[in-house]
């Protein structure tokens, strides 16, 4: 319940991690030429920490609106995240989620270069991503307050489809009869309240998507 006491220490923070807009390869597009044309929107890094005041433990999780995470990208927050506060944030704590997006500039990979389908790794998009995560992560924890949180589940009708019927329908009978659907429409969500303000703060726990919004319903304080 909303009324309960607050159970934890919550922080969020966000900031850009927008890589290069013009003639850089696009993540996951596998047809020479798919190259970034300009910036429809900003891409953003979202950060979150849960700390138990009880106990100090906490959490990290960080969504950021790239293809993946990088196994490079993890290991250079941690060295950055060790540097400016020590051991309170470690690779026991911390989560970083990419969106998955493909609508958004690759070449930040060390390891699938051999792949000829990415580009070169570009040091200034690598940076600008592990920059733009440590600013969010910054913001989230000098942010830290009392809140509290709540969680749902349940499925959502008419947000999305099968992206390849085709390909579904060729499994065999038997698998498809374990579904009632050709696509998981099961969303767990997690929603934060903030004790000194009236913002709220919801997580789709599949990181796919982030909405900040006033208690009062005004499209003016949505954000996605």
């Amino acid at each position: 319940s909303n009324d309960k006491p607050s159970q934890y220490l919550i922080g969020a923070g966000i900031a850009d991690v927008t890589g290069p807009p013009l003639g850089s390869p696009m993540w996951g597009y596998a047809r020479p030429g798919q190259n970034t044309e300009g910036i429809h929107t900003r891409l953003k890094s979202r950060a979150f920490i849960f700390v138990d005041p009880a106990t100090d433990n906490r959490l990290l999780f960080a969504s950021v609106d790239i293809g993946n995470i990088e196994h490079h990208v993890f290991l250079e927050v941690l060295d950055r995240l060790k540097a400016r506060f020590g051991e309170l944030y470690t690779k026991n704590n911390v989560i970083l989620s990419a969106t998955h997006t493909h609508s958004g500039p690759d070449g930040y990979s060390h390891t699938r270069v051999s792949s000829g389908l990415i580009g070169l790794l570009n040091p200034t998009h690598f940076e600008r991503i592990v920059s733009g995560i440590m600013a969010s992560i910054e913001a989230a924890h000098a942010n830290l307050q009392p809140g509290k949180l709540l969680v749902n589940n349940g499925d959502v009708i008419g947000a999305g489809a099968n992206r390849s019927m085709a390909a579904y329908n060729a499994n065999p009978d038997q698998e498809r009869a374990r579904y009632t659907q050709a696509m998981d429409l099961n969303m767990t969500l997690l929603l934060y309240t903030s004790d000194a303000s009236d913002d709220m703060q919801c997580l789709d726990l599949g990181g796919r998507r982030v909405i900040k919004k006033k208690k009062k319903k005004n499209k003016k304080n949505l954000l996605l």
